[in-house]
Order: structure tokens, then C-alpha cells, then sequence
């Protein structure tokens, strides 16, 4: 595991580019905090990219300017073998609606994914959509943050994220039945929300609706 969070690396947060590029064994990569910015985190997603070996399940930039730097990130992620991934987190990192689209996208192929956290990034109809074509591929997702990110529900706990059975009375979104963490603060309230909410298994220990109403 390597671990640089709350360190200002700025700038030469891409000198650790050669570390993502060449690693066959580095399993954790925790960057927060550290004052990167597009042009850095960039340079990690280009060398990510670029190894075909890497053996990364735990992804946390949170806290970093990723902004348009999310296409080149999500590259990386599409480079890494199906199911390797059990962690990403990208709370706060300035991402927009087609950033996060490209993100969740590359991030379908990790059905064996734990958490995910974008909550402060902003999802819109385009993320929203991704998100709920994702969430049927990551049926062991236990905590999913998405606080403050302009989520529309319809889009995310709807069709695409709805059990195989489309003949059901009423078809559960699989991925959210082993959820024990789910932060919806600061989306507002609607039918779409409350039934995702409703659709949670029964290990649902913490939920956060706060500001929403």
C-alpha cells in the first residue's frame, strides 16, 4: 500500500506517475489531500493506463482537483483486470457530469466493488445514468456515498439498476440489498429516491438523508 494523504505535493504529485506505471504488486494507492491537480492526476490515470500488470484495489484521491483530468483517470481504470477493484474513492474532486459518466462506465467491469464514494462531485442525468447502469454489476457494494452530487434517482435506482426479473411486482436494484453505508445528504427527496432507500437490504446500518428534504 502507499499512502501520501494530507502531504501538498502539488506538481510533484506526478513523479509518482512511474510508481502506477510499473507496479505489479502495489495493491492500495491513498492520495488525498495532497493539492494535485488536473495535470497531476492526469499523469497517474496516463500511467495506470499503461500497466497491464497492475494489481490495484484500493483507489482514494479524494480531496484532489481531478476535474476534466477524469477521462484520462478513467482510462486507468478501464486498464485494470475485471473484479480487481474493491475500493474508489473520488469525494470532492471537482468532476462533472460527462467526467463521472466515463468513470462509472470504466468502473463496470468491478463486480467485486465494496465502497464507492463521489459524494461533492456532480452526477447530473449523464452520471446518473452510469451509476445505475453499474450498480447491477457490483452486487457486494456495502457503502455508496453520493452526498451533494445532483443524483437523479430515476436514472440511478431505476430500470437499469432493477433485478433481471422484469416480471416482478416489484423488481429491487440487486446491488443495493448488502448496502450497510448509503449517504444521500443534500438530494432532494421523491418517490425514485424513497424507493431506492426502501429497496436496501436489511444490513443497512447508516443513512444519511440530511438536507434533502
Amino acid at each position: 500500500a502507499f499512502k501520501v494523504s494530507g502531504n501538498a505535493l502539488g506538481a510533484e504529485a506526478a513523479a509518482l506517475a512511474p510508481l502506477l506505471g510499473s507496479s505489479r504488486t502495489l495493491v492500495a494507492f491513498k492520495m488525498r489531500r495532497a493539492g494535485a491537480g488536473p495535470a497531476e492526476i492526469g499523469a497517474l490515470g496516463d500511467a495506470l493506463a499503461g500497466n497491464r500488470f497492475a494489481s490495484l484495489s484500493v483507489i482514494d484521491l479524494s480531496d484532489n482537483a481531478v476535474g476534466d483530468a477524469a477521462f484520462r483517470l478513467a482510462a486507468g481504470l478501464r486498464s485494470l483486470r475485471a473484479g480487481l477493484l474493491a475500493e474508489l474513492k473520488l469525494v470532492r474532486c471537482g468532476v462533472g457530469p460527462e467526467g463521472m459518466e466515463m468513470v462509472l462506465l470504466a468502473a463496470g467491469t468491478q463486480k467485486n466493488l465494496l465502497e464507492l464514494r463521489l459524494g461533492g462531485n456532480t452526477l447530473g442525468g449523464r452520471g446518473s445514468q452510469a451509476l445505475g447502469t453499474l450498480l447491477p454489476q457490483a452486487p457486494s457494494l456495502t457503502a455508496l456515498d453520493l452526498a451533494g452530487t445532483a443524483l437523479e434517482p430515476a436514472a440511478a435506482f431505476g430500470p437499469a439498476a432493477a433485478s433481471v426479473d422484469p416480471f416482478s411486482a416489484r423488481p429491487e436494484p440487486r446491488a443495493l440489498q448488502k448496502l450497510a453505508e448509503l449517504d444521500l445528504s443534500g438530494i432532494g427527496w421523491s418517490l425514485p429516491l424513497l424507493d431506492g432507500v426502501e429497496a436496501c437490504g436489511p444490513k443497512l446500518a447508516a443513512l444519511s438523508l440530511a438536507g434533502g428534504g
